[in-house]
């Protein structure tokens, strides 16, 4: 998702766990 890139961009220390957990099983 676009949308993804710009969270990890500020701020990727709170994003890093959250996203891989997200992104996996809607990908």
């Amino acid at each position: 998702m676009p949308g993804w890139n710009a969270w990890p961009g500020g701020s990727p220390f709170l994003m890093t766990p959250t996203q891989p957990t997200i992104y996996r099983p809607s990908s």
